[in-house]
């Protein structure tokens, strides 16, 4: 998902539009925002895309040490 970050910055700021601006609309704007920072950053030096790899790998060992090795799946989700 990530090297397609481009992609979902349109899609955030027409959901956002969509629901207009009774206070739903907040949360597709960062959103839009989080995936322009990931699309500049995959453009450029990969900090921040770096921080969320990071940030994934230990969530995986931490749904590992706690449930244990289950298929490599959580909630339907490949880990």
């Amino acid at each position: 998902m990530l090297p397609k970050a481009y992609r979902w910055v349109g899609e955030m700021e027409e959901i956002s539009a969509f629901v207009g601006e009774s206070g739903e609309s907040d949360i597709h704007k960062g959103l839009a925002s989080t995936f322009a920072r990931i699309e500049k950053s995959l453009k450029g030096d990969g900090g921040d895309v770096e921080v969320l790899r990071e940030f994934v790998e230990k969530g995986k060992k931490v749904l590992e040490e706690r449930d244990g090795d289950v298929g490599k799946t959580v909630r339907g989700v490949q880990i």
